[in-house]
């Protein structure tokens, strides 16, 4: 099979249409407003972390999609007097895939500072858009509402971002003020610990913080007794969960937080 031909080999024309412009333009004032409240945050490696978990529920429905779409390809591809129709819906399967990516590819277009854009759980709401309007390619070339889609994506996406975005850092600041107040060993890379996902571990703060595992099991207990962190055993090692975090990225509260 041949190279696929990238987004830029389709003709600019075809999508010179007022639905696709004003979507466009839709999508880049929500980027534009993603990019400056995610460089707000006073550490942005915090939203590469909690964003990408946040990502990751909807990952397994997404692999599931596209492993879908590559036994079909593979189906497709028999080896008889139809291969090589077959070949060519495979490849105007990828190519639709690949535009996909190169649509959100933005960080390495300057749109975006850090990714913080993942369009999983959009595409797992609107799954059956996203088959029916990659069938449209398939049967009718019809790339103008493909496109279409996928920029409806980002700007959903991108309102969906920052409101998490938003959430984080009041929660941060709220953390940051209270622990600085009440506890002497308050510092910052103990808040980007505490942000940077949902449970932190006594191994955590000894590496982040550079203490002993004594001193890291004093800090987390303390602030466990302060309302800060809920403590769980799993197994042998015990979890000190964020629950403010943990329910920003997950909208839903841990099973059995008193434990």
């Amino acid at each position: 099979m041949t190279d696929i031909p990238s987004l830029t080999a389709l003709s600019p024309e075809r999508f010179d249409r007022p639905d696709i412009l004003k979507q466009l333009n839709a999508a880049s004032r929500s980027l534009a407003e993603l990019k400056g409240v995610a460089g707000s945050m006073p550490n942005q490696g915090i939203l590469i972390s909690t964003l990408g978990l946040q990502e990751a529920k909807d990952s397994s429905e997404i692999e599931n999609i596209i492993t879908t779409q590559d036994e079909l390809f593979r189906e497709l591809a028999f080896p008889d007097a139809a291969a090589n129709a077959a070949t060519k819906e495979v490849a105007r399967y990828r190519q639709a895939l690949r535009v996909g990516y190169e649509a959100v590819n933005l960080v390495k277009q300057g749109l975006l500072d850090v990714p913080v854009l993942y369009l999983s759980r959009h595409i797992v709401r609107t799954k059956g858009d996203y088959y029916r309007l990659l069938q449209e390619v398939r049967d009718s070339d019809n790339w103008e509402d493909w496109v279409r889609y996928l920029l409806l994506a980002v700007e959903h996406t991108a309102a969906d971002a920052i409101a998490t975005i938003r959430a984080i850092k009041a929660q941060l600041m709220d953390y940051k003020h209270r622990i600085r107040a009440d506890y002497r060993f308050y510092s910052q890379d103990l808040i980007n610990n505490l942000f940077s996902y949902p449970y932190t571990r006594i191994e955590f703060i000894e590496r982040d913080l550079k203490v002993s595992r004594l001193t890291a099991t004093k800090y987390l207990d303390r602030l466990v007794d302060g309302g800060f962190l809920v403590k769980r055993k799993i197994g042998r090692s015990n979890y000190y969960v964020n629950l403010p975090l943990y329910g920003i990225l997950t909208g839903e509260n841990p099973p059995d937080e008193r434990a």
